[in-house]
């Protein structure tokens, strides 16, 4: 999945050589319109539409003009959409107003501070220990903003549980790892159009067993999320086995990118 100012792709997404699984959206095949519950609490009530990215970074970023957004599924041709519409202006209506006026207003006031400095990739910024946890959140629960944002596709790869848990307990899902790092889009596909200054793709990782975990017992859903704004990268690794396994992404450089969650706090992290 590709989010971008520029260029966005919502639901799972299109970047080199990444699978992922989607169907299509039932309600929409029925004549009778069913009201959706919350995705965060639940609940059966009217929703709202939720920015799929901060439209105040519309104030931080370069503008570029008219944004190009992208929306499709490697392997489903059928599920490619291009469409144009301003900058930052992407929204799904998928939470319920007071998740959204409530707890995830209060989630992106502290975490603007924190992640707007790293956007435009100008000066270093050193993140306080304080503040770790605050960014992972918001993190993450863009990540699951990003994956619900396909017009006709339903995604399977962050699992429904973790929605739950990220709003009961007001955190990232326990079993969920965070990473942060500096990055360029100078190695975007060859075939979509400059500039583009985000992009995010959110993979199934349906052959993944933690190496706790007998070969025999029922494979659970994993996922992995690689995102990026401006010049700030986030990583996702998450999963529902019951394990206590950590597992580093193979490309991760210590000396490049900082882990952020469910790992021993050392003190500051600087990007």
């Amino acid at each position: 999945m590709v989010a971008a100012d520029r260029l966005s792709m919502g639901g799972a997404a299109r970047a080199r050589g990444m699978n992922a699984s989607m169907t299509p959206i039932s309600s929409r095949r029925s004549g009778q319109k069913q009201r959706r519950p919350c995705v965060f609490c639940g609940r059966t009530v009217p929703l709202t539409k939720e920015h799929v990215w901060p439209q105040q970074l519309g104030d931080v970023l370069p503008n570029v003009g008219p944004g190009k957004h992208l929306f499709g599924l490697t392997g489903d041709p059928e599920s490619w959409v291009l469409g144009d519409r301003p900058a930052f202006s992407r929204a799904v209506k998928i939470v319920c107003a007071q998740c959204n006026n409530v707890w995830m207003s209060r989630l992106e006031m502290a975490a603007r501070p924190i992640f707007e400095p790293m956007m435009p990739g100008t000066r270093r910024v050193t993140v306080q220990p304080s503040e770790q946890r605050t960014l992972a959140f918001w993190i993450v629960k863009t990540a699951m903003t990003l994956q619900l944002s396909h017009p006709t596709r339903q995604p399977e790869a962050i699992p429904s549980a973790h929605y739950s848990e990220l709003y009961k307990e007001q955190r990232p899902p326990r079993l969920c790892q965070v990473w942060i790092a500096g990055c360029t889009h100078d190695d975007r596909p060859i075939d979509l159009p400059m500039p583009m200054i985000g992009r995010c793709r959110i993979t199934p990782l349906k052959h993944f067993r933690p190496d706790d975990i007998p070969v025999d017992q029922p494979k659970l859903p994993a996922y992995s999320v690689a995102m990026s704004m401006g010049n700030l990268a986030m990583a996702i690794f998450g999963h529902q086995f019951p394990s206590r396994t950590r597992r580093r992404p193979r490309a991760a450089r210590p000396e490049t990118v900082s882990h952020l969650l469910d790992a021993p706090a050392r003190g500051r992290r600087r990007v």
